[in-house]
Formats: structure tokens, C-alpha cells, sequence
């Protein structure tokens, strides 16, 4: 069975997109270079922020990393752990997450912090500041963050109502 591997970097948005085999190897599949570090996506939406990056070691293949799913999501070379800062209707708040924790986990952790009624909440996107544009719900943190960066402010946003 081919699996296909979006493998995202710190910094990009844009992930690169693998086809591999179940039977490759990881380091095989995505070109990966001798120094570079490769960490799971995490699939799950719940609210737990305890779990530590767990490195694939590159001699996994990707039938064993992507556990009988279809896809697999990959972030290379990934900060442990980053800040976001959510500002919201005159109110911040840091939340202490992984780089590989994905904008709608991020959203949902927000929400849970901010105390926005989760009624009102569900029109709401993360947007980087001054921007009109939402931030991709399946992506990684980790690609809004620069090489070395380990902090990023984002706002949360209704997007059907004026903001001001």
C-alpha cells in the first residue's frame, strides 16, 4: 500500500508531499539528511499538552510510523516546545504547547483558556496579527515558527462579524 507523507519544516506552511512505500523507511522516503530530526504530527484533538516529541528513529518504515492509516504527517527539525500568545477582545493568554500541535488543537485550547463561550466561539480562527487571513487548521504550529524561534503571537478572530 503507498501512504502519503506531508512532511511539513519549521517555518513553512507548505509541506512537501511524499508518496512511499509501506515496506520504506522513513529516512528513505522524505531524502532525510544525516543530522535532520523527524517527529509524528499529532492526529488527536484532545486537550492534554503533556506528551513529549517522540523523534522517529529513520530506520522506522513508514507502514510502521503511519499505524495502518493512509496518511502520514511529519514536522522536521521541531522545537520541543513553543508560546503561543492569544490575544482576544483585549485579553491574552500563553499557552505552553508542542511544535507539532496543529492550529485546531491550538484553536480549541484557546477558547478553553480565553473563557469565550464555546457558542460564540464556533465562527472563531486563528489569524497571525494584522492578518485577514486564517491559519490553516491541519497545519503544525511549527510552520509559523521560524529556524529558532520559540514564540508566536496569534489572534483569535470571529470571522463573520467586524473586528475592532
Amino acid at each position: 500500500m503507498t501512504i502519503t507523507i506531508e512532511l511539513y519544516d519549521m517555518g513553512s506552511t507548505d509541506p512537501h508531499i511524499f508518496e512511499a512505500e509501506e515496506s520504506s523507511t522513513i529516512a528513505e522516503a522524505v531524502k532525510l539528511k544525516s543530522a535532520e530530526v523527524l517527529v509524528l504530527v499529532d492526529e488527536g484533538d484532545e486537550v492534554d499538552g503533556d506528551v513529549d516529541l517522540v523523534e522517529l528513529d529513520r530506520r522506522t518504515t513508514v507502514g510502521e510510523a503511519s499505524r495502518g492509516h493512509s496518511r502520514l504527517t511529519l514536522l522536521r527539525n521541531p522545537a520541543a516546545r513553543v508560546t503561543v500568545n492569544v490575544h482576544y477582545a483585549g485579553v491574552s493568554k500563553a499557552l505552553q504547547v508542542r511544535s507539532t500541535t496543529r492550529i485546531r488543537r491550538i484553536r480549541k485550547l484557546a477558547i478553553a483558556a480565553l473563557g469565550v463561550d464555546p457558542e460564540r466561539a464556533t465562527d472563531t480562527a486563528l489569524r497571525l496579527p494584522g492578518s485577514d487571513v486564517d491559519l490553516t487548521p491541519k497545519s503544525p504550529i511549527g510552520a509559523y515558527l521560524g529556524k529558532g524561534q520559540r514564540q508566536i503571537d496569534l489572534d483569535l478572530v470571529h470571522k463573520d462579524r467586524p473586528q475592532g
